[in-house]
């Protein structure tokens, strides 16, 4: 057994008594290169834990001159996003880049220094691992809880000798991507099964369940003809679009709902609460029954939608990227399926406008939609259907993600384990 003795840093505990610990500046040094006259044209992008290509001619709204501000890196630099940390806790912030290209400046990169002998790919996976235990969190500071280098370069940081960095890396570069090619396989089923999913719910939204119905054309561009007997609408006529809520007068201590965008998904919300005194008025409000869905892109195309049901206190505070839509009863879950048919989906999309990541579907086009409307007695059997595949859909969907999550769980902790010295790694 190794010998082992204490490190000095709470959450690491022991490491190996050949390990040493060391200030972070003494080993790296900071990335400060503007792309001065665009000389660099490989535009990179921080997204998921990973560095990856972005194509520069589609500047997401970005003047050619906007890139001269941004950072030229190379080969086996570090990135780090260490700005927000106190509204997003969820998001890697670290990842290694494997080519020379240009990422935002508002990033933090650093490179391991030359005549330390460090390996890259040893140090990457430990700032993963500090990503994961949130240590950076601890260390913020300023309204947005932001780190700069300057904060970044006194913290300390486990340094083995070179040759088991190595084998470090190479050991958790082959367990990491057989972790991963599981995942992506699990992932791709629940990808098919909620494309099936939206499928079902489209067919049943505008054709209903019977299969011989007769047809008429509906005149809207973007739809398919509908089953005669239905109504053609639209969805102001049915829903009131974005409700005013007053929120002053509730105590500063009572805790309501709040839901951030990655608690919304695939039709469904995680609860989540929070003192209201804790929540900035420029947050979307809710109420129990409302229908709020994502205006902006990902998150739309991807389903962030839900039926606020079970609110604590019967309110609730979200993303300001929501919107709200407030309905009867009768017509609260057709109307919370119609939303999700792939017809109304990529006619929305059509309608977006903004640059890149904050581009937003028309609110206008929403309220003023076009929706068939069903018989009541047929809309609650379409309703009563779809609710029914959906949860078998479901079921299989979230044993699915349980298991990528305990994946992912593993990997995380296999991650801690070696980087710290907790598990030795024999030669790979």
């Amino acid at each position: 057994m190794r010998e082992m003795k204490d490190s000095g840093i709470p959450w690491v505990g022991e490491i190996p008594s050949d390990w040493n610990v060391s200030l972070l500046l003494e080993h790296f040094h900071e990335i400060k290169n503007l792309n001065k006259g665009l000389v660099e044209q490989n535009l990179l992008s921080l997204s998921y834990g990973n560095i990856v290509r972005k194509d520069i001619t589609s500047n997401d709204g970005l003047l050619p001159a906007s890139f001269e501000t941004y950072n030229v890196i190379p080969v086996n630099s570090i990135v780090l996003r260490l700005t927000d940390l106190q509204n997003d806790k969820r998001s890697l912030r670290s990842a290694i880049s494997n080519e020379r290209g240009i990422i935002t400046s508002a990033y933090t990169t650093i490179s391991v220094n030359s005549e330390s002998r460090d390996s890259p790919k040893y140090m990457n996976y430990l700032c993963r691992c500090y990503d994961l235990c949130k240590v950076f969190y601890n260390i913020g500071s300023g309204v947005r809880q932001s780190i700069n280098y300057t904060e970044l370069k006194r913290m300390p940081i486990l340094v083995p000798p070179t040759d088991i960095q190595r084998r470090i890396a190479d050991y958790l570069d082959k367990k990491c991507a057989q972790i991963d090619s599981i995942i992506a396989k699990e992932q791709s089923v629940i990808d098919k099964l909620q494309e099936y999913k939206r499928s079902a719910i489209t067919e049943a939204v505008t054709k209903g369940l019977d299969p011989d119905v007769e047809m008429k054309d509906s005149g809207v561009e973007w739809l398919t003809q509908y089953p005669i007997g239905w109504k053609l609408s639209k969805i102001k006529y049915i829903a009131e679009f974005n409700p005013k809520y007053d929120y002053r007068d509730i105590p500063d201590d009572t805790e309501i709902t709040y839901t951030p965008m990655e608690y919304i998904k695939n039709g469904n919300f995680i609860q989540n609460t929070s003192k209201r005194s804790a929540l900035s008025s420029s947050l979307t409000k809710y109420v129990e029954g409302d229908i709020v869905m994502a205006k902006v892109t990902p998150c739309f195309e991807n389903g962030n939608i839900a039926v606020m049901e079970n609110l604590v206190n019967f309110k609730g505070m979200g993303s300001s990227e929501l919107f709200v839509l407030k309905t009867s009863d009768i017509y609260r879950k057709f109307l919370f399926y119609w939303l999700q048919n792939r017809y109304f989906v990529e006619a929305c999309v059509a309608t977006m406008t903004g640059t890149g990541g904050l581009k937003r579907i028309s609110s206008y086009f929403v309220t003023n939609s076009e929706i068939f409307i069903p018989p009541f007695s047929e809309l609650e059997r379409i309703v009563e259907y779809i609710d029914e595949k959906c949860e078998a859909i479901n079921k299989v969907v979230d044993s699915k993600q349980s298991l990528i999550t305990k994946l992912t769980e593993y990997k995380q902790s296999l991650i801690y384990e070696v980087v710290t010295g907790k598990k030795e790694v024999s030669h790979v």
